[in-house]
């Protein structure tokens, strides 16, 4: 997370690399559901002032109406203007910093960079997440289905459990505000649930920077997973034989593994490419990897019938 300076432009963000800032909002402490929900959009812009220096020495800073107390380090002057996306709302409202118009300009002809305050600032809080032992994947508490043998029910307790995990909270807040989610659904989640400690930010910050979730938990009593996903765009699917790429494109990449009683270790990998899907099943010992080729086929037709395009399924053993 740098920030380069020069004489010539002043200081530009590099690319896909900004600083993100978690900040202390300056005012009303109550503020309800739908008030956190319109006051900034995910993803958006805004033009910011540094306005004053407080005596621990971080800045306030106006963003719209509202100031915030943010950690800026010591490059940083009193009446500068910053560019700030911003990212989420919890634990604190969060921005990445995109650019910082300048007010003082280096004279030396070569350009220097540093790290910023805020990138130091994640680092400490991923480092005392670690030390305290919560890890960057997601660990679910509670039993996903009661109903292994109905892959519908799986499918939409999976879905169900992932988003009232909390850790697409700020998402569904939005979605709130627009009228698709209702406020008895926010209220479900860790984050407006009593005496419960949200430690859901390192796994926030995973999936923000990675566009990874990964997900270990009893998908039904008795029965551990521990499933892995990742979005990305403009790729080349992992699984074409000719590594093609469409900017444009949307791809989606999913892998699960079990350890099942009879079975033994399986998995499954699942890409998902402009439409097109690829899957690759994988067992540990050979009884098991006979008994998913033969079903193999029974596989390919259901997932036509549900109309999906199926490119390739492979069966094979754990190397």
């Amino acid at each position: 997370m740098l920030s380069i300076s020069t004489e010539a432009t002043g200081i530009h963000p590099l690319a896909r690399i900004a600083p993100v800032i978690p900040v202390a909002h300056i005012g009303d402490p109550v503020q309800e559901l739908n008030a956190r929900a319109t006051q900034f959009s995910k993803g958006t812009h805004y033009p910011a002032l540094v306005t004053s220096k407080l005596e621990d020495g971080t800045f306030l800073v106006k963003v719209g109406q509202a100031s915030y107390k943010m950690d800026l380090g010591q490059n940083v002057n009193i009446g500068q203007q910053l560019l700030l996306q911003y990212l989420n709302d919890s634990p604190v409202p969060t921005f990445a910093l995109m650019h910082k118009g300048v007010t003082h300009v280096d004279k030396t002809s070569d350009a220097t960079a540093s790290v910023s305050a805020a990138a130091h600032l994640i680092d400490d809080s991923l480092k005392q997440a670690q030390a305290a032992g919560v890890s960057t994947r997601f660990q679910a508490t509670n039993v996903v289905t009661r109903f292994p043998t109905i892959p519908q029910l799986i499918a939409q307790n999976l879905k169900s459990a992932v988003e009232q995990s909390g850790l697409f909270y700020e998402s569904h807040l939005k979605q709130f505000h627009e009228g698709h989610r209702l406020l008895s659904e926010l209220r479900s989640e860790p984050q407006n649930q009593p005496n419960t400690q949200n430690t859901l930010l390192p796994q926030q910050l995973a999936i923000l920077e990675n566009h990874r979730l990964s997900w270990h938990g009893e998908i039904w009593p008795g029965q551990k997973m521990d499933w892995d996903v990742r979005l990305k765009n403009g790729t080349k699917d992992e699984y074409a034989s000719n590594g093609e790429r469409s900017p444009d494109s949307q791809s989606v990449f999913t892998e699960l593994a079990l350890e099942l009683p009879h079975l033994g270790k399986v998995s499954a990998k699942i890409s998902l490419v402009d439409g097109r899907m690829r899957i690759g099943l994988l067992a540990e010992n050979a009884e098991a990897c006979s008994i998913m080729q033969a079903q193999s086929v029974g596989l390919a037709k259901a997932i036509e019938r549900n109309g999906q395009k199926l490119e390739g399924l492979l069966v094979a053993s754990h190397e």
